[in-house]
């Protein structure tokens, strides 16, 4: 089992009129790099839980919510042919009163383009396009953490049980997805080492608001845990000579074709992300995929003889 211990803190950025509100330390900027962290994917399901927790007794947060609709988001670096599985999150956030609701949003990832009269500005990755919210989620346990009197706000980590886990797929993304919170809380409690950019996972945490484009505060991270299994993807085209699927892409229909002499003992239809969606047993020429998504898939093909090989193919 592997577990990525991240020790941190929170921080903060003042704005009002649409900027970004918080409490606590303005944040100071620094260039000095970011601490990317990688999971070992080389066996597959491995454990791959990150856990990003305060360490010192300053309580900060970054507003996740206010009038000028501020957001703030996390990356999640995901390198190609890996899949992550988060069976619970666990998010850290600031407030009056318990929060009722915490929801989660994920993002795909773009790169900024410098200003090329800007001599400070720099291409960095930035949250992109909603790719999906997570809304089935349930407030299973509250732990007070902290209290910050200067604003009047609890910090609490709370611990959000999932309806179906999150499936991540590093070959869906550039890598790395984004994740915000959505909440009737105050704030995102985030981390607080600019010097030394301590625990950052992969990118700073980014800011934004309806007005103002995504911008990383530099040196900083939201806290948040995630229980979670990493694997290589493990499923790539490796079909030997005489062994054919058409039409490729399909609506329906399958045809398999085996050389000379083999038999279809078992199929198993597979996504990007490693899952089975569908297995048949039986010795086929042709079988139904009208059933799944639009998408790229893989159809692993078991013979009678014990041979194992896969094709790609999509569904439109």
């Amino acid at each position: 089992m592997k577990k990525n211990y991240f020790l941190l803190v929170a921080f903060s950025f003042f704005a009002s009129h649409g900027q970004h509100a918080g409490y606590g330390k303005l944040a100071a900027a620094v260039t000095t790099q970011t601490n990317v962290v990688s999971s070992d994917l080389s066996r597959p399901q491995e454990n791959c839980n990150t856990i990003v927790i305060n360490d010192t007794e300053e309580q900060n947060g970054a507003f996740i919510n206010s009038l000028g609709g501020a957001k703030a988001a996390v990356d999640i670096p995901m390198e190609a042919g890996t899949s992550m599985v988060i069976s619970q999150v666990k998010v850290t956030l600031s407030s009056v009163q318990v929060p009722t609701y915490a929801h989660l949003r994920f993002f795909n990832s773009v790169t900024s383009v410098p200003d090329p009269e800007d001599p400070e500005d720099y291409a960095h990755p930035n949250p992109g396009d909603i790719l999906f919210n997570v809304t089935n989620t349930q407030i299973i346990d509250v732990e007070e953490l902290a209290f910050e009197p200067s604003v009047q706000l609890t910090i609490r980590r709370l611990t959000l049980q999932l309806a179906t886990p999150i499936v991540l797929s590093g070959n869906a993304v550039d890598g790395r997805y984004w994740m915000g919170v959505i909440s009737d809380a105050s704030a995102w409690a985030v981390t607080a080492h600019p010097d030394t950019n301590e625990g950052v996972v992969g990118e700073f945490i980014h800011v934004g608001s309806q007005t103002r484009p995504w911008s990383p505060v530099t040196g900083f991270e939201g806290l948040y845990e995630f229980t979670a299994e990493c694997s290589l993807l493990g499923i790539a085209e490796n079909a030997p000579q005489g062994s054919t699927i058409w039409p490729n892409p399909t609506n329906d229909f399958l045809n398999v074709s085996l050389a000379q002499g083999q038999m279809v003992s078992e199929v198993r239809i597979y996504n990007v992300a490693g899952q089975q969606l569908k297995s048949v047993k039986s010795n086929f020429e042709k079988i139904s995929v009208g059933g799944l998504s639009n998408g790229v898939y893989f159809l692993k093909i078991v013979t009678k003889d014990g041979a194992v090989f896969s094709h790609k193919f999509v569904k439109q």
